[in-house]
């Protein structure tokens, strides 16, 4: 019976500190991180466009995992709006991190009801200098789990830390790049720990097969789902650089607080573009045009595109005036696929791009040379 009230009060205390914990996000300004990346992403996986399957897989720097948790809350709760979807997602993350910092201390009700707080004071302090999004939430309930793990294993060992450790790193493995680092220590260490004690040595490759498998398993399939959708096995590895991990976390860049902001940048551009050519088209670029059109309705002018290759959108669109929308490169956004394909397109274009016009937050329009090449020249001769 004891046990029993303790586990429903600590429900409600989690429950309780987690709203909290959303109130201060709130409170901090960043509201908007609520709808930043997996917004957009639910928004058109839910509509079973090609893009949603791109963004979802295409980027090691917007894991799948808390898109896939905010999925059903956001198909449930106004998918196609998303925010009282990503509100509840955002507070179910909220809950499971304080849930995952109890374990910390299981029996003892005190200390883990400490820790808890703790945790919530800390997701308050930062909330004004990290992007603190979804992926933070569930990824620091996953990491008390592994660090409950990891000292288990390390005291008294046995197949069921291996396992925690396994499946925690994996998942949180799948909450993005800035999360690699973390992962591969612990890994380290648990094996590192089976080669100190000869009872555990013995036994190593059991331990590699439980505490890696789960790991070499979600990267195998992350790199599956990148060559069906990308048709390259390493895609989302290619943004990657070991010296950019803290910008994941700081300056997230192109977040508006404001919603009426992104629907009148959209509005903006549509009319601009419309006064040039009744048939215009934008293609507005990667994780960040996510979050732009968040509010734009269905694709009309103005089109989401999550892998840049400017001929392709020349023969695909043929007899239409096409425009590419490319995203200032700081924060997460400089980790956007069209930088690394082309380096220099926000201050030179690129090839078939001029710059066309500026506008707010960063937001550069170029628009598509339709003049035909020296291939097209010579098939016409």
């Amino acid at each position: 019976m004891k046990r029993r009230l303790a586990f429903w009060l600590g429900l409600a205390v989690s429950a309780v500190l987690a709203a909290l914990a959303l109130i201060g996000i709130f409170r901090g300004g960043h509201s908007g991180l609520l709808y930043a990346g997996i917004n957009g992403i639910c928004r058109e996986i839910l509509r079973g466009s090609t893009e949603g399957r791109q963004a979802l897989v295409g980027s090691c720097w917007h894991g799948p995992l808390p898109t896939l948790f905010a999925l059903p809350f956001m198909a449930v709760l106004d998918g196609y709006w998303g925010f009282f979807g990503c509100l509840a997602a955002q507070f179910a993350a909220l809950w499971l991190m304080l849930l995952g910092v109890g374990t910390l201390a299981p029996r003892n009700a005190v200390l883990r009801f400490g820790l808890q707080i703790a945790a919530v004071a800390a997701v308050v302090a930062l909330r004004n200098c990290v992007d603190w999004h979804l992926g933070m939430s569930l990824a620091l309930g996953l990491i008390a789990v592994l660090i409950r793990a990891l000292w288990d294993w390390t005291v008294r060992g046995g197949a069921k830390s291996v396992v925690g450790i396994g499946f925690s790193s994996a998942l949180l493995l799948w909450c993005g790049a800035q999360f690699f680092v973390p992962v591969a220590a612990a890994l380290l260490w648990m094996l590192l720990v089976a080669l100190r004690k000869c009872d555990l040595r013995c036994r190593m490759q059991a331990w590699f097969l439980l505490g890696c498998g789960p790991v070499l398993y979600v990267l195998a399939v992350w790199m599956l789902l990148n060559r069906l959708v990308m048709n390259d096995w390493i895609y989302f590895m290619r943004s990657y650089r070991l010296g950019s991990v803290a910008e994941a976390f700081h300056n997230p860049g192109n977040v508006r607080d404001d919603i009426k902001t992104a629907h009148w940048s959209c509005k903006c551009i549509e009319e601009y573009v419309k006064a040039k050519s009744q048939y215009a088209r934008v293609f507005v670029v990667g994780y960040a045009g996510l979050d732009l059109l968040r509010h734009y309705g269905v694709h009309d002018c103005l089109t989401p595109n999550m892998d840049l290759h400017v001929g392709d959108l020349r023969y695909a669109y043929k007899g239409q005036h096409l425009f590419v929308l490319v995203p200032k490169p700081e924060g997460i956004a400089k980790f956007e696929s069209v930088f690394w394909r082309y380096p220099d397109i926000y201050t030179r274009g690129a090839e078939r791009l001029l710059l066309d016009r500026d506008f707010a937050d960063g937001w550069r329009l170029f628009e598509v040379v339709a003049a035909p090449t020296q291939e097209q020249l010579d098939e016409w001769n």
